[in-house]
């Protein structure tokens, strides 16, 4: 291993001092670099792939015996083995990267979630949180499957990830909402946002907007934060089958029967089941009636 591959695999390990880095930097563009690992926790490694391509190699070892032939498999050796251990410790690092620490809100109401850095998360019932414990120092990037509120307090990168969007900050209050059918929905409250969707759509807020893949962007639905964190959720556009699966996290029941297809907006509490039931009979063509621990939905005659 020459002396770049080794400040290669030190940069790797997140050990390369400012004069190896500037040293790096003549072989390598470490913007370049940077970017790799900074997007490699949305990447999925496995380190059977360096014994895979191992065995594709090990045929080619095994041809001729000869002393000739030995000697440039012991060449060959030289410079393969170095290189099969950047690839292995290369992987190792960027898997290490991902999430290993894992939050569910299991209760019906917000959870708050108070990271290391300061920042503080109040995840809504029903969402996960993942993020990697032993870097988060470093790499300031979480995972979200469902909504959460974050107040970013220190100024830095820090990133929302989901399965359609990631959301990039530099000191703000915001929320990040996965919906069904690949949407996101995301308000700032404070500083600037970036989202960037798995549909390549990209979108900079500012304090007091919002982002909506089926709308753009408008106002955000409350001044200093949103309104789930309160006692009630703000549906604009959302179809009712949507907007019941949401209400299920607030609330113990299970709505059941006609569901219908059409988009709902409105403003339904998370305190107040018979509410909700008489907000959607007010203006929705359906009717709903709780049962036990069910809302029955039927469609009018």
């Amino acid at each position: 291993m020459n002396a770049v591959d080794e400040l290669l695999l030190k940069w790797a390990n997140g050990g390369l001092t400012s004069s190896e880095k500037e040293e790096l930097s003549k072989h390598y563009d470490m913007a370049d670099l940077d970017r790799f690992i900074d997007d490699s926790g949305k990447l999925r490694l496995e380190t059977s792939n360096v014994k895979s391509e191992w065995k594709k190699i090990i045929p080619q070892l095994q041809g001729d015996n000869t002393e000739n032939n030995s000697k440039s498999k012991s060449k060959y050796l030289l410079w393969l083995i170095p290189l099969f251990l950047l690839i292995a410790v290369g992987t190792w690092y960027l898997i290490s990267l991902g999430p290993d620490k894992t939050i569910e809100n299991t209760t019906y109401e917000p959870l708050l979630i108070a990271m290391e850095d300061d920042t503080e998360i109040m995840l809504s019932p029903g969402s996960t949180l993942s993020y990697n414990k032993l870097r988060f120092a470093d790499h300031r990037k979480v995972w979200l499957d469902g909504r959460a509120y974050f107040d970013v307090r220190i100024k830095g990168e820090f990133s929302v990830v989901t399965d359609n969007s990631i959301t990039s900050v530099l000191g703000t209050t915001f929320d990040v909402w996965e919906l069904e059918n690949d949407k996101v929905v995301v308000q700032c409250f404070t500083g600037k946002v970036i989202v960037a969707t798995s549909k390549g759509m990209e979108a900079t807020l500012i304090a007091g907007q919002k982002y909506t893949e089926s709308v753009g962007i408008g106002d955000v639905e409350n001044e200093s934060k949103p309104k789930w964190l309160s006692s009630s959720i703000v549906f604009e556009g959302i179809p009712l089958s949507a907007v019941y699966k949401d209400l299920e996290k607030y609330y113990p029941i299970k709505f059941v029967g006609e569901i219908s297809r059409l988009n709902f907006n409105g403003e339904l509490p998370t305190d107040n089941l018979q509410k909700v039931t008489e907000i959607l009979n007010a203006v929705t063509s359906d009717t709903y009636k709780i049962e036990n621990n069910k809302v029955v939905v039927s469609k009018s005659e």
